[in-house]
């Protein structure tokens, strides 16, 4: 619409200043027209007059003279006329009252001096036209005819042309302007419709077509270009939207974290994966800074290789536009422990200037800890090949060297030193087939006799005999078990042995004067029995090795470092898990987790424990 009221206003002014020059062109050559024919219609009677009163003023009839001029006033509608002669003195006048006077005219009108024709326009007092001609005889001036006319009549004829002029001029000027309105509507109806079809396409609506059937050729072929390039763009927009659609839906599906980040290590693009794995939702994440997602001090900005650019923006220095492959150790937002495999790459444009960066990580530290196990089973694997071969090949010699100390002790118990001798081999030989007996318990593959084994039940009882067998230890035992009493399934002597032998390192830990805390609880479908001491604690630095094979801290002759080995091995075998948790100085945590088959409300055996039961050793 302005376009169109720009288009009528410029095509108006056009025609108005065509209109107005040409009435003002017309109207003034009117005027001179006017005024040439005035002037020589009196030039052609003066000069008729002038021969015609030569002949009177040689014989100085002045009489004649007079009656002329009358004749002339009366037949031109002339102002005056009069007759002068060569001294300047009024000899003839349509006034007679001025005949003898001498003639008075404006100072430029140089009458007595002229050989010719004088010209003169008065515009005050009156608009007038002042003529005069000299009078010859016999090739000598003797007079001079002086005409004036009146200017009104003229005038009025002139303002008659101007009024015409303008009327003609208005007509013109209204035929312009409806003109300039039809060709503007017809040259803006193309260029609007284009417009709003511009239009409708910035409101995504690509099926609006331009219906252009008459027109200038450019304007239809202008609609036709327009009418194609929409259903190209509906195209185009379609395939590039379902290409968005698939790529998010497969951006957003991956399990993997994918971040997109700006030059200044701010979120931009946070995927469901990277939810999942950090424990930040899309909201919390966009707009931070990297840095304060991946609480590591490995993702500082110091230590961040992604941006190595020399602070110019383009690839520099380090080959910042290569793939950085790193691992992480990372907090979760819930506080869990992470290990990730991270890949970062710049995002370049064609300048070669980096615009951002993407980060793709992946959670591995389940894939650690299976990793960690596979090698552990394949240690305990090789520890069992071992044990059973050395079962096989030092048990029957053993055996004998038993049974022989024996035989020889009994002959020969009435020497005392012999026979505390023989008792030392027999020991020894005994403390040989533990040990034997404790590689073959590492080296079992699974449980020999499998039932139902009520927990709660099992560990107050093997805390009863630990009881009765160790008189001589101190120490504060702490028993909470759950009330639902939950049932495993499970070979019953070797969840003894294993209980057995916490409790046993549990004792050592304290020196037998500590407190050792005993729960279980039932989680889901899973109970959780724990041991928590207040011994010394176990290093950081051995903690992930407390389940090795022959691995100790103690020293030599007190223990071999198959207790926990052992037991490790009898929890897998039993689809359980075990946890250990301690800082050095402040004591131990084993957590046993095991699958829960029933539970029971009450336990038939007049020695089960109450919740929070302490007893003392």
């Amino acid at each position: 619409m302005k376009l169109q009221q720009m288009l009528i206003g410029l095509l108006t002014l056009y025609i108005l200043l065509f209109v107005s020059i040409s009435t003002v062109y017309f109207t003034h050559t009117q005027k001179k027209i006017a005024l040439k024919n005035l002037e020589d219609s009196a030039s052609s009677i003066l000069k008729i007059m002038s021969i015609s009163t030569s002949t009177q003023l040689f014989w100085s009839n002045y009489d004649k003279l007079n009656q002329y001029t009358q004749k002339i006033k009366e037949t031109l509608t002339v102002k005056y006329v009069m007759i002068v002669n060569s001294d300047g003195t009024i000899i003839a006048h349509t006034d007679r009252w001025r005949i003898g006077e001498k003639v008075s005219l404006p100072a430029d009108f140089k009458l007595l001096e002229s050989t010719g024709i004088l010209k003169k326009y008065n515009r005050v007092p009156k608009s007038t036209f002042t003529l005069s001609y000299p009078i010859f005889v016999i090739n000598k001036i003797v007079g001079y005819i002086v005409l004036e006319h009146d200017m009104r009549k003229v005038e009025d004829e002139i303002r008659g042309i101007f009024k015409r002029g303008f009327l003609l001029a208005a007509l013109l000027a209204l035929i312009g302007i409806l003109m300039s309105i039809s060709s503007a509507y017809k040259i803006t109806k193309p260029i609007n419709q284009v417009m709003e079809g511009m239009d409708r396409i910035r409101r995504d609506e690509y099926d609006f077509k331009i219906n252009l059937n008459s027109g200038p050729q450019e304007f239809r072929t202008l609609a036709r270009a327009f009418n194609n390039m929409g259903a190209k763009l509906k195209y185009t927009i379609r395939k590039l939207d379902q290409e968005r659609r698939q790529s998010e839906t497969i951006i957003t599906s991956i399990s993997d974290g994918l971040m997109i980040i700006d030059t200044k290590r701010k979120i931009r693009f946070f995927n469901k994966g990277s939810e999942q794995i950090l424990g930040y939702t899309q909201d919390e994440a966009i707009g931070r800074e990297c840095t304060d997602i991946f609480q590591s001090p490995q993702c500082s900005e110091q230590t961040c290789g992604l941006f190595s650019d020399n602070g110019n923006g383009k690839t520099g220095g380090k080959k910042s536009c290569d793939i950085h492959n790193e691992r992480i150790n990372l907090v979760s937002r819930h506080g869990k422990q992470l290990v990730i495999l991270k890949s970062t790459a710049p995002l370049i444009d064609s300048n070669g200037k980096i615009y951002g960066g993407v980060e793709v990580f992946k959670d591995i530290t389940s894939l650690l800890a299976m990793e960690n196990k596979l090698k552990e089973s394949d240690r305990l694997a090789s520890v069992g090949v071992l044990a059973a071969g050395m079962a096989h090949e030092i048990n029957n010699p053993l055996t004998s060297i038993i049974g022989l100390s024996s035989g020889l002790i009994k002959r020969y118990k009435n020497d005392p030193f012999l026979s505390e001798d023989l008792e030392m081999i027999k020991d020894q030989g005994k403390r040989c087939g533990n040990i034997i007996k404790q590689l073959m318990d590492l080296s079992m593959e699974a449980p020999k006799t499998v039932a139902p084994v009520e927990i709660s039940a099992l560990l107050h009882g093997i805390l009863r005999i630990i009881t009765k067998t160790t008189p001589d230890i101190k120490m504060h035992i702490i028993e909470d078990y759950d009330p639902a009493n939950p049932v495993v399934k499970a070979d019953e002597a070797q969840l003894i042995q294993v209980f057995s032998n916490i409790i046993q390192n549990a004792i050592a830990a304290t020196k037998g004067k500590g407190t050792l805390a005993i729960s279980t609880k039932v989680i889901d479908s899973k109970v959780q029995i724990t041991f928590k001491d207040d011994g010394k604690g176990i290093a950081p630095t051995h903690i992930n090795r407390v389940c090795d094979p022959f691995y100790t801290t103690k020293k030599i002759g007190e223990g071999m470092g198959l207790g926990l080995a052992v037991s490790y091995g009898i929890i897998r075998h039993h689809n359980g898990e075990l946890k250990i948790e301690s800082k050095l100085g402040q004591g131990a945590c084993f957590k046993i987790i095991f699958d829960v088959i029933a539970t029971c409300t009450h336990v038939n055996n007049e020695d089960a424990p109450l919740n929070d039961k302490k007893e003392e050793l």
